[in-house]
């Protein structure tokens, strides 16, 4: 019985060994990751403070039904009193800019809640501007959304002026796919 269960945990870890580095692979073989990192090394040349770390698999539900993938990372800097700074980008893949222009005009007539407040802002081919005011943690959150072309990106931080920048980076790498 011992050889049957030491067989079967050699199976279990060879496959672990072979799936695992598939999983990562698959996930950042999406268009958007590249990107992300022609964004990351813009970012990086201007501004070296910043680093950027990509996420290793996105399991996230779709955004959009007519989503084809989905890439996402973090820039994170040294702030104030030893904190990390965080702006988040998540870049959606999408079969139709009709899509996308559907799901903004819509997302300005939703609410999440009434402490989030939504705004048309300009960069890229639309975009939207959600802040909310946390008094409970006592602090802001910004989220650009913004389009082009079949491309959607979101990135979002506590900082506008980090939020902005950051955003104008990855929006120079948005080319048509």
């Amino acid at each position: 019985m011992h050889v049957d269960f030491v067989s079967s945990m050699r199976r279990l870890l060879c496959l672990a060994v072979l799936v695992v580095p598939v999983v990562g692979t698959a996930a950042r073989a999406d268009p958007g990751y590249s990107i992300l990192w022609r964004a990351a090394g813009a970012v990086q040349r201007a501004e070296p403070i910043w680093h950027f770390v990509t996420a290793t698999v996105m399991n996230v539900p779709k955004l959009l039904d007519e989503e084809l993938g989905v890439a996402g990372g973090d820039w994170r800097r040294p702030g104030e009193n030893g904190a990390e700074v965080h702006v988040s980008v998540m870049l959606h893949r999408v079969s139709s800019a009709q899509a996308i222009t559907r799901w903004m005009s819509d997302n300005l007539r939703r609410v999440r809640n009434d402490q989030w407040k939504l705004s048309p802002y300009d960069l890229g081919d639309r975009a939207t501007l959600a802040t909310l005011d946390d008094t409970y943690r006592h602090v802001m959150q910004y989220e650009l959304s913004f389009q082009r072309g079949k491309l959607l990106a979101t990135v979002s931080g506590r900082s506008m002026p980090d939020v902005e920048r950051l955003a104008r980076y990855v929006l120079a790498e948005m080319k048509e796919q």
